[in-house]
């Protein structure tokens, strides 16, 4: 597992996939922690398919923040988003597309 900045997302996940081959996106979706800690956990689960690796990484959001998206990076993200959308409507999460 690996912890970012929130607003390091998209320089840390260029890394991962130019520099250590992960290039696959199996997974991304939000953990709510409102009521514990305020925050939201975001993760991405990575696939290096040459190695049969896997990486998650994480990071945290505040209520009311925002991350940027990492369509750029992996393509499955813009499936992802539709889901997250309707999930997240209900809460104060903002995932910038």
């Amino acid at each position: 597992m690996v912890e970012i900045e929130a607003e390091e997302n998209l320089k840390a996940l260029k890394n991962l996939k130019s520099g250590s081959c992960y290039e696959m996106c199996s997974e991304l979706s939000a953990v709510d922690y409102l009521s514990q800690s305020g925050e939201f956990e975001i993760f991405y689960q990575l696939l290096n398919l040459k190695k049969s690796k896997r990486v998650r990484v994480i990071t945290r959001i505040k209520r009311g923040e925002a991350i940027e998206s990492v369509i750029s990076i992996y393509k499955m993200a813009n499936l992802q988003r539709e889901r997250c959308t309707i999930c997240l409507e209900y809460t104060s999460i903002t995932i910038h597309i």
